[in-house]
C-alpha cells in the first residue's frame, strides 16, 4: 500500500513515510476538521446508497421468483432469503440515516 502511494506520488518509500507523518501532525483548523468530516460522511453514504440499491434490486427479483410456482424446500430457502436480505436493508437504511443525521449536525 506504501509502495503503490509512494509511486503514484513519484517519491520514494522513505519521502512518502515522511510525508505522511508530517501531514498526521499538521495543526488543523476546526473548519479544516469538519471539512474532511463532511467529505467522508458523503463518501459513506454514498457507498451505502450504492448497497441500498442493490439490495432492493436483489429484493425485488426474490420477490419476482417468489410469484413462480415453488417446491417446499425452494419456498423455504427463498423464505430465508427474504428475511435475510430484508435485515440487511433495515441495517443499511438506519446506518444510512445515522449518517445523514450526523451531515445535518455538521451543517450547523
Amino acid at each position: 500500500m506504501l509502495e503503490d502511494s509512494a509511486g503514484k506520488t513519484k517519491r520514494s518509500l522513505n519521502a512518502e513515510i515522511i510525508a505522511r507523518l508530517e501531514e498526521s501532525f499538521r495543526p488543523r483548523t476546526l473548519d479544516e476538521v469538519e471539512s474532511a468530516k463532511t467529505q467522508e460522511l458523503g463518501k459513506e453514504l454514498a457507498t451505502l446508497s450504492i448497497e441500498s440499491f442493490r439490495l432492493n434490486q436483489l429484493m425485488d427479483d426474490l420477490l419476482e421468483k417468489a410469484k413462480t410456482p415453488l417446491n417446499e424446500e425452494d419456498t423455504a430457502e427463498l423464505e430465508s432469503l427474504v428475511v435475510h436480505v430484508a435485515e440487511k436493508i433495515g441495517k443499511v437504511e438506519r446506518t444510512k440515516h445515522q449518517k445523514l443525521m450526523a451531515l445535518e449536525l455538521l451543517k450547523r
